[in-house]
């Protein structure tokens, strides 16, 4: 079973990474304020968490290929958790709703600093990727070696294909670039956040398939 082809126009891990998404889109913002790869031509500015997904999303329901490895590997495996699951999605929504609240304060006291606070949820997002990314390394250490290097050599196939294209709005570059951008952007981000009532909860990879995408926002 091959891996299906994907195409991620945005991150959308989490409710917040999908609203920064938004709003950069909706801004028009030159193209040195996103951060773009593919795996034809640019396989290695990929996060690591994306192109894992990729392959373990065409393994989770493969039942050929879990048939042909340990058990413990093929339950493992089966029972990945959705990149909208809560150990994912609730610490980033809650350190972007501890930045907006900063924000808020901010501006109470009459000092909004709004480049400051897209610099903050730029940085943000880049530790949920960061964990994200450690999660997979910590999936593949806990394979057996014959199992890890077959997930490895899906990796390999995927490179030098179209099978990925990946695009998300820098936040830091956006700050530094278009400041004055910043204050319709950090408050249409803020008030989403701010406002949301969303409830975290166990999701798998199983049941993004159930969905039919690989990219949850969490709701």
């Amino acid at each position: 079973m091959k891996s299906p082809r994907i195409l991620m126009l945005s991150i959308c891990f989490t409710l917040a990474a999908g609203v920064a998404d938004a709003n950069a889109q909706s801004a028009n913002l030159p193209v040195q304020n996103l951060i773009q790869a593919n795996s034809r031509d640019s396989f290695d500015k990929i996060p690591k968490s994306v192109v894992y997904q990729a392959v373990f999303f065409g393994l989770v329901t493969n039942q050929y290929f879990l048939d042909g490895i340990p058990e413990e590997d093929a339950e493992l495996i089966s029972n990945l958790p959705s990149h909208a699951d809560r150990q994912f999605a609730e610490p980033e929504f809650m350190d972007n709703q501890r930045i907006c609240n900063e924000l808020v304060s901010d501006k109470a006291r009459g000092d909004p600093n709004y480049v400051d606070t897209m610099h903050k949820i730029g940085l943000s997002q880049k530790v949920a990727q960061s964990r994200l990314d450690q999660h997979y390394e910590n999936v593949l250490a806990r394979l057996a070696p014959d199992t890890r290097k077959k997930v490895q050599d899906k990796v390999t196939q995927l490179q030098g294909t179209g099978a990925i294209g990946y695009a998300t709005p820098d936040m830091e570059a956006i700050s530094r670039n278009n400041p004055e951008a910043a204050p319709r952007l950090t408050d249409r981000f803020c008030n989403s956040i701010l406002n949301s009532r969303v409830q975290f909860s166990s999701k798998l990879m199983a049941d993004d398939l159930k969905g039919g995408t690989p990219f949850s926002t969490a709701k």
